[in-house]
């Protein structure tokens, strides 16, 4: 049963996500349309108007496999509630991102307690990255609000409940509909985990196939495709992953260098812009985080499952960072890994919920959330 602080609080921090994303998308100075939203558009006029099925995404990964369609099912709906107006469908992004915050509140109270979720909740309310993306009608903008249901059944997988693993992979597989290169990496982590798993027989055979099955379910049309096209799709990962073999080799004795210089520079962006680009303020944000979680490993007290969840949130940035040094590319862009704003969040609070309990950081945590503030009114 719910109280009445908790109400509050959710109302809150729903009010504060609002304000900054209100402001990217009603603002007249801020409204694009451009090329890609225009084909969006036009692939859904071809299921709403035409009633064509369609079974892929107009774009994909590397050029030679596509995404499924499921941005354009969804941005039907504010294609049928505005008449095709493209405006509805800034407004459906942005409430899908008020959602995203509101949701993670949510399910961080069953996850943590109210004062974890109110951490991670105003985090991720403040966020400059995450309130950028707010009414951008693109695909990848989804993703953070997917992550969430991922982190929840993760958390539910790490305490014995098996029915969310293959709740937890059926989501990894919707974001093929969105992000190609997120499905992939989160894809990769959890069958590395998979085998893990096997070999210790911590999780029951049937729990596998189920996966398979659910996995199978989100990407369907994306199979059906590939029967009918010749295995379009499979054809151009396996290519992309035979050039990723090949282009590691070159790497390794030419141009090195330059890859991981690319691969620090939009990372490191990807975890300043999810706090403040600040640098007085990200660094001392990013101290915070590495200190917590070093004292969180080291205490005696906390439960060892509690530990290992907060160890696999950690590796997955660090998982994401080495699978896109392989790829096949100079260059990566920022919505590959947008998931990486929400973990970072759910970290942090974790962690500041934490420290809380040592009374000696406590004024370390209040001048935390008093800086960050003044940064997202200063942004606002």
């Amino acid at each position: 049963m719910k109280n009445k602080k908790y109400w509050l609080i959710l109302v809150i921090i729903t009010v504060i996500a609002i304000f900054p994303r209100a402001v990217e998308v009603f603002n007249p100075y801020n409204y694009f349309f451009d090329p890609e939203q225009a084909v969006e558009y036009l692939v859904t006029k071809s299921i709403v108007i035409d009633h064509k099925v369609v079974l892929t995404a107009w774009q994909g990964g590397f050029g030679t496999f596509s995404k499924g369609p499921g941005f354009n099912y969804l941005l039907a709906i504010p294609f049928v509630l505005m008449d095709g107006d493209p405006f509805g469908g800034r407004l459906f992004m942005l409430i899908i991102s008020i959602l995203t915050v509101s949701l993670a509140f949510i399910f961080a109270n069953r996850m943590f307690g109210l004062r974890t979720a109110s951490l991670i909740g105003f985090l991720l309310a403040i966020s400059p990255n995450l309130k950028d993306y707010a009414g951008g009608i693109s695909p990848p903008f989804v993703i953070p609000l997917l992550t969430v249901f991922f982190i929840y059944f993760l958390f539910g997988a790490f305490h014995g409940n098996k029915k969310f693993i293959p709740l937890m992979v059926f989501i990894v597989g919707l974001m093929a509909h969105f992000e190609m290169a997120a499905a992939g990496i989160l894809s990769g982590l959890l069958i590395l985990t998979a085998f893990y798993c096997l070999i210790k027989k911590t999780v029951p055979y049937r729990y596998y196939s189920l996966s398979i099955g659910s996995f199978a379910l989100a990407i369907f049309p994306i199979i059906i495709f590939d029967l009918t096209h010749n295995f379009y799709n499979v054809k151009g990962v396996l290519q992309m992953l035979d050039v990723s073999k090949n282009q590691t080799s070159n790497h390794l004795s030419s141009s090195l260098g330059a890859l991981v210089s690319n691969r620090i520079d939009v990372f490191g962006w990807n975890f300043i812009s999810t706090f403040s680009p600040n640098l007085i303020i990200w660094a001392f944000v990013l101290t915070i985080l590495l200190l917590g979680m070093f004292l969180l490993a080291k205490d005696r007290i906390t439960r060892r499952v509690e530990k290992m969840f907060v160890f696999y949130l950690a590796i997955i940035p660090i998982f994401s960072f080495f699978s896109l040094m392989i790829y096949p590319g100079t260059a990566i862009n920022q919505w590959w890994f947008i998931y990486l704003n929400v973990i970072y969040c759910f970290l942090l609070g974790i962690v500041l919920n934490y420290l809380w309990g040592k009374n000696r950081f406590r004024f370390l945590i209040i001048f935390i959330l008093f800086i960050l503030s003044l940064a997202f009114f200063n942004r606002t």
